[in-house]
């Protein structure tokens, strides 16, 4: 088959789609099918370009006599200082993300869950660093903090508790695999 049969084919296949009232309302479905998923892909690159974000090395702090740039690295040093206060937390990295005028910190950590809950703690480490961002730089751009937890101990000691209405089962990760099956 060369090419004119193929061209061929396609305009017979035309011509069948004209061929009454059925088929034309079936080829204007899928003629607005194609059309609707068209303009959902257009609107979501226009949202992908205009809402991305972007990794970045500085954090600006607007003032009234000049704007304060503050680098990733100095932003860093005072959140690892930060951070030493909770013991059971390790810092592996930090990034640090634009998102138009505002600033997302990404902090990539360890949890040896020597200081309780979780929930509990990553509320207080981000208020921590929130406070710190205002208080020591005078950054209030600071929109969100992320905290990513890579490991958790691989100490055996760390226990987890349930509460059951009988009684309080102690489980060590080691024991949980054991107990779901």
């Amino acid at each position: 088959m060369n090419f004119c049969q193929y061209y061929d084919y396609f305009c017979n296949f035309i011509k069948s789609l004209n061929a009454n009232d059925f088929n034309k309302g079936y080829a204007a479905g899928i003629g607005v099918v194609f059309l609707v998923l068209l303009i959902l892909l257009v609107i979501r690159l226009i949202f992908k370009i205009i809402f991305r974000r972007r990794k970045c090395s500085e954090i600006i702090a607007p003032a009234a006599d000049g704007d304060v740039t503050i680098s990733l690295a100095a932003l860093e040093d005072t959140v690892r200082g930060e951070l030493a206060s909770f013991p059971s937390v390790k810092v592996n990295k930090i990034r640090l993300y634009r998102i138009r005028h505002k600033y997302q910190l990404n902090l990539i950590c360890e949890y040896d869950g020597k200081d309780g809950g979780l929930p509990e703690l990553t509320q207080k480490i981000k208020k921590s660093v929130k406070d710190m961002a205002h208080d020591f730089f005078g950054i209030d751009s600071l929109r969100k903090i992320n905290l990513k937890f890579e490991r958790l101990s691989r100490d055996r000691s760390l226990i987890i508790t349930k509460e059951s209405s009988a009684d309080t089962q102690i489980i060590t990760p080691y024991s949980a695999e054991e107990a779901q099956e």
